[in-house]
This record gives structure tokens, C-alpha cells and sequence, in this order.
């Protein structure tokens, strides 16, 4: 069984809600070779995502503002109300073809847990990614600042699927 924290920012292009910038962080858990995440931080910087993420799939997600570095370089930063996450991404080697297939395990209001499969295929490249956490988050304990190994995908196509 291994344990380890995944992060994302997600640009949507084309969603049925339209475009938006997404921050998404899970304590993550490998068993028998199948990997489970429950996400516990979403943030998003559109109100219809928001909406929809809680009632479609149980996403706790929140507002945030985001911003990006200039052309050329890969930085983000996303803001909320007592927390901040900023990121600086320096990749290695070529993209590869990528299929990545995860669970989503998420608590309704009423209790019961829903299962969310989870598809993303596209061009994956292994990359050096640098964490700094501001206003001391409450997710400071299992999403940890400083440097890490990450993988950058670009031009991906993510599906959720139905609940269950």
C-alpha cells in the first residue's frame, strides 16, 4: 500500500459549463494496484462549476482566483479565502502518449459515498515541480511544499463518468 498526496491545475477549454481553471489536491492511496482518490480541495473561478461539481459528482469546490506567469513559463497560482498554492514546472524529456485511470471516492450530503471513474488520455511528460503553500492551509499536513517529481499533461481529454 503506498500513500502520496496528487495535485493539479486544470485549464477546461470546452466543458458543458463553459471554460474555467480548476485546483484540485487529494491524499492519494495505491492498493492491489488500484488507485483511489478522494479530493477534499477544488477550487474553481467559475460559480456554474462550482454548482455543478457539488451537485453532479459531491466535489467540494470552492472559489479561488488563479493566475499564470507569462508566455513561456510554466507557473500558476491559485488564491482562496485563508490559503494559497503556487507552482513552477520544469519539464524533462519528450511527451508521451498517456492513459491514466483513477476512482474518485466522494461523500454525498446525505452520507452515502459515490464512485467516480475517472479516464484521462494525452501527452504526459515527467517534470521537476516546485509547491509553495501562503496563509498557512489547513491542507499544509498531507499537500507539502517544496519540490517534487510531476508530470505535466497538455492537451489531454478528461472524462468523468457517471456515479455509482
Amino acid at each position: 500500500m503506498a500513500r502520496f498526496a496528487v495535485a493539479g491545475f486544470v485549464r477546461y477549454h470546452a466543458t458543458p459549463v463553459g471554460s474555467y481553471d480548476e485546483l484540485l489536491a487529494s491524499p492519494t492511496l495505491v492498493r492491489g494496484g488500484l488507485w483511489r482518490l478522494h479530493v477534499p480541495l477544488i477550487a474553481v473561478d467559475s460559480l456554474t462549476s462550482l454548482h455543478a461539481g457539488r451537485a453532479h459528482w459531491a466535489l467540494p469546490k470552492s472559489l479561488a482566483e488563479f493566475s499564470a506567469a507569462p508566455a513561456g513559463r510554466c507557473s500558476l497560482e491559485a488564491r482562496g479565502v485563508g490559503w494559497s498554492v503556487r507552482v513552477a514546472v520544469v519539464t524533462r524529456g519528450p511527451a508521451v502518449p498517456a492513459v491514466l485511470r483513477v476512482s474518485l471516492a466522494q461523500v454525498r450530503a446525505a452520507g452515502d459515498v459515490i464512485t467516480i471513474p475517472v479516464t484521462c488520455r494525452g501527452p504526459a511528460q515527467i517534470a521537476r515541480v516546485a509547491v509553495t503553500l501562503g496563509d498557512a492551509p489547513s491542507f499544509a499536513d498531507w499537500l507539502r511544499p517544496g519540490r517534487h517529481l510531476g508530470v505535466l499533461l497538455r492537451g489531454v481529454r478528461l472524462r468523468l463518468g457517471s456515479p455509482s
